[in-house]
């Protein structure tokens, strides 16, 4: 367990938040257990084993998940649960996106939950495409092949638990279902679920951000079992909707999007929230627009009754900063005003309330650095 005493508590002059955590490693998924102890999932960083040197994916084992006690204050620690962890890059002119554990939750009685990257024959079929096909060391193949796309469990001790191959599901209904007229043109079959979500009923729900569909996952007979209970529907002919998070309250789900392709492509900002109702029957109905007009969103939360969200990047900034929104949840059912409480974020991802303080992943595609003056991915807490 490392002390971070040293570690920077308060921001800069005339910033919305302070910094609580930094030398993370491409974090992404936040949680925040009953006793106050907060996790956080690194993705990693470019790992040396690439398909195509050009273009990736790039393989390591740089994934983590780490875990802080009395996080913000003086005798602040920090844990790491789990590491060693598959991950897996793509290379791009403006650095690596780099994939590993995504979406954390807590269940009721504390068990850690994560969602890992992609899927077992989405990243063959990469393998394959190449000429001679690509054959993986013996150990990342080992890997991939238990943990892409897995829903997993991770204890206080012990390896990680495999609930549910979500990935692989989500890749074999995309292959039948590639040539649907509501599909994405020539994006399926794909999968990489990001989103998790663990409710009070015992059951597991995920985003999967390339199936564009929302899975529940739960327990049966000493069996994990998955659904379909929404496609989220594309909102421009041709691109992905590209669900990334996941917030309930009472019998409603409330669904963030990415949407890059509608973002960056056109005038206004075009990322949906999306909510469902959990007890829904039809997955191609389920899913109805709730609030419209985001850029894209990365995370989300349901905090004293109202959906904050955080956008990756905004048009406002010319995409040099994110920010995170407050969407009040009226009475009756609809959303309320919403308001701006950050716009001067890095990159953002997940969202998290401890205490009375919200907690926000900042500098997400940061690789851990060595210094101050490269502090890496972040945890910030608010000041609004």
């Amino acid at each position: 367990m490392d002390r971070l005493d040293s570690l920077p508590v308060a921001g800069e002059s005339g910033r919305s938040y302070e910094v609580v955590a930094w030398g993370l490693n491409s974090p992404r998924g936040l949680a925040v257990g009953a006793n106050g102890d907060v996790y956080v999932s690194e993705a990693g960083s470019l790992g040396e084993d690439c398909v195509n040197p050009k273009d990736g994916p790039c393989f390591g084992f740089t994934s983590a998940i780490q875990r802080y006690t009395g996080l913000g204050t003086a005798t602040s620690s920090r844990e790491t649960l789990a590491s060693g962890i598959v991950s897996m890059a793509m290379l791009r002119p403006e650095g690596p996106e780099v994939l590993g554990v995504a979406g954390i939750d807590l269940t009721d009685e504390g068990e850690l939950v994560g969602i890992m990257m992609f899927s077992d024959p989405g990243i063959r079929s990469r393998f394959t495409a190449t000429n001679p096909p690509y054959v993986p060391a013996a150990g990342l193949d080992a890997a991939i092949t238990g943990y892409a796309g897995r829903l997993i469990s991770v204890g206080d001790s012990g390896p990680m638990r495999v609930l549910a191959d979500v990935g692989g599901e989500s890749y074999a209904w995309t292959t039948k279902n590639k040539d649907q007229s509501w599909a994405p043109d020539g994006q399926f079959p794909d999968s990489n679920p990001y989103g998790v979500l663990a409710d009070t009923e015992g059951r597991i729900w995920v985003a999967d951000a390339g199936a564009n569909t929302i899975v529940l996952v739960q327990e049966q007979g000493g069996k994990y079992t998955q659904k379909l209970v929404a496609y989220i529907p594309n909102p421009v002919t041709g691109s992905d909707a590209v669900p990334t998070c996941l917030a309930r309250q009472g019998d409603w789900m409330y669904i963030g999007t990415l949407d890059f392709a509608g973002n960056f492509g056109g005038a206004e900002p075009a990322s949906i929230v999306f909510r469902i109702n959990v007890n829904a029957t039809d997955p191609f109905t389920a899913a109805e627009v709730w609030a419209g007009g985001f850029d894209p969103i990365t995370g989300c939360a349901i905090i004293n009754g109202s959906l904050y969200v955080s956008e990756w990047a905004t048009k406002a900034t010319k995409y040099e900063f994110g920010a995170v929104v407050r969407i009040p949840i009226k009475s009756d059912g609809s959303a309320g005003t919403r308001r701006v409480i950050a716009d001067d974020l890095v990159q953002p991802a997940d969202i998290a309330a401890l205490g009375n303080r919200i907690l926000v992943v900042n500098h997400s595609i940061s690789p851990a650095g060595s210094g101050p003056g490269e502090p890496g991915g972040q945890i910030v807490r608010l000041f609004g």
